[in-house]
């Protein structure tokens, strides 16, 4: 009888087991596999900073295949913009003609956005480039507007942002950052001629009054008490089958005695 028991209490103890062990090792697999792209991303940039363009594009497929198989990308960027994003770098990262700062500024275009995934708002790179973009805008000004190779030089330090700023802003927030980027590009193809320092004001205003990074909601298998939940349920569900068993155990014996009981009666 007590084998009986015991028997499915091991099944579900085994059972629970498994589960949190796998749970455990796919949390400590996650976060190897982002160090392994963080790795592979910083080292793409420093080829590219080299002049080593064939050894970034190599990183940057790289890249491009370990961000497909592991689903890190967030919803906020669509799928084609990041394989467009990535597809623009490769061809500028290819092609002889592109100047060196020009595929740097690309590839850091592709940095920025990945730190941006996996890093806090104090620490991600794009704000430090925010500040850069901020400092560029104070000392761009020449009397009451700029010239145009200096609004040039703005808009390209703010393209590379806007990946980032994608994931990292509520909606509302990008939005605001869009309609900006589409004052900049009416004020280069002329279309607007008047208001420049108005526009680039508002813009460093809205800079400075980026918040902080909205925390992103982890998985529920990433939580740290999905552990302790899945050990606590482990629990209950023991605890039951023990209570099951000893009531069918006693149940049993009490039946057993009556009958030993009756034998001796009669």
């Amino acid at each position: 009888m007590r084998e009986k028991i015991i028997s499915p209490l091991y099944v579900v103890l085994s059972i629970v087991l498994f589960i949190s062990l796998v749970t455990v090792q796919n949390v400590q697999a996650s976060s190897t596999d982002y160090k392994e792209m963080q790795t592979t991303t910083y080292r793409f940039l420093q080829y590219v900073k080299e002049g080593h363009d064939l050894a970034a594009v190599s990183a940057l497929e790289e890249l491009k295949r370990k961000s497909m198989d592991q689903s890190v990308l967030p919803k906020k960027l669509t799928h084609e913009e990041w394989t467009t994003l990535m597809k623009e770098t490769k061809s500028a990262l290819s092609d002889e003609e592109v100047t060196s700062q020009e595929k740097y500024h690309r590839a850091l275009t592709v940095v920025l956005l990945y730190d941006a995934i996996w890093n806090e708002n104090d620490d991600a790179l794009w704000v430090t480039w925010k500040t850069h973009l901020e400092e560029k805008i104070k000392s761009s000004f020449q009397g009451s507007d700029m010239s145009q190779n200096s609004l040039n030089q703005l808009y390209t330090l703010y393209e590379r942002l806007l990946p980032a700023l994608k994931v990292s802003l509520s909606e509302e927030q990008y939005r605001k950052m869009q309609d900006h980027q589409r004052s900049f590009l009416s004020f280069l193809s002329g279309e607007r001629k008047q208001g420049q320092k108005s526009f680039i004001n508002a813009l460093a205003q809205d800079l400075q009054t980026i918040p902080a990074e909205e925390e992103e909601e982890k998985s529920f298998t990433e939580e740290p008490g999905f552990i302790w939940s899945l050990f606590s349920v482990g629990g209950l569900i023991i605890s039951t089958l023990i209570y099951v068993g000893w009531r069918k155990y006693r149940g049993e014996s009490e039946s057993k005695s009556k009958e030993e009981e009756k034998e001796r009666g009669s």
